[in-house]
C-alpha cells in the first residue's frame, strides 16, 4: 500500500499550502526515460503514489511533473510493478546527473 497521499496531505495542512501551490513530481512509465511533462487534473494512470495523493487530497486538480523512466523491454519479462522499484543502471544514473541539475535548477 502506498502512503504518499498521507505525507502530501500532512505537509499541505501543516504549512497551510493552497492546493494551487501543490506540485507533485513523480516517475512515469508512459514517458521515455528523461522526458518531462507538466499537467494539472489528469488521472493517475495506475500510478499508486498518485492514486494515494488523489485519495488524500480528494481531488486530481493539482500540479504534476511527470518524469519518464520508460518501460521494461519486452524480452526482460519484468512486470512493470517490479521495474519501477528497480535501481537505475550506471548509464541511467549518469544521464540523470546530466538532466537533473538543469531541471531542478529551473524548478524554483
Amino acid at each position: 500500500m502506498n502512503k504518499s497521499g498521507e505525507a502530501v496531505s500532512l505537509v499541505k495542512e501543516y504549512y497551510g499550502i493552497d492546493l494551487a501551490d501543490v506540485c507533485v513530481i513523480h516517475d512515469d512509465v508512459d514517458l521515455l526515460f528523461g522526458q518531462k511533462k507538466e499537467q494539472v487534473g489528469a488521472g493517475h494512470a495506475g500510478h499508486k503514489g498518485v492514486m494515494s495523493i488523489m485519495d488524500s487530497l480528494g481531488t486530481k486538480d493539482f500540479k504534476r511533473i511527470r518524469i519518464g523512466i520508460g518501460r521494461p523491454s519486452a524480452d526482460s519479462g519484468l512486470p512493470v510493478d517490479d521495474f519501477v522499484l528497480n535501481d537505475f543502471s550506471s548509464e541511467e544514473l549518469e544521464e540523470i546527473k546530466k538532466i537533473g541539475s538543469a531541471f531542478f535548477g529551473n524548478l524554483v
